[in-house]
């Protein structure tokens, strides 16, 4: 268990430095302005949906492959394109 707390300790430090979350004595919590970049589902800083894009079979298998050479993909490329677009469209400003 003791290892799991330094590892723990260190992601602290990290996010706490990286504005991900606050510090009051030796407790950490999450930083206000997190709730809408995780939660909130109607704000343009939403990140929610980014994994959805992310972890399709185009964006995530090529990756290494087209790294080197930096070749480009549309969306219209995909095999789900109408699903990409739409996770990205349905988080849109209002």
């Amino acid at each position: 268990m003791r290892r799991r707390r330094v590892y723990t300790a260190v992601w602290c430090r990290a996010a706490l430095a990286a504005g991900v979350c606050d510090r009051t004595d030796d407790r950490y919590r999450l930083a206000p302005h997190m709730a809408t970049l995780l939660l909130d589902h109607r704000s343009p800083a939403y990140v929610g949906g980014v994994f959805t894009v992310m972890e399709q079979p185009e964006m995530f298998d090529r990756f290494e492959r087209v790294m080197p050479s930096g070749e480009r993909m549309w969306w219209d490329d995909t095999r789900h394109a109408a699903l990409v677009i739409n996770n990205i469209s349905m988080h849109e400003c209002r």
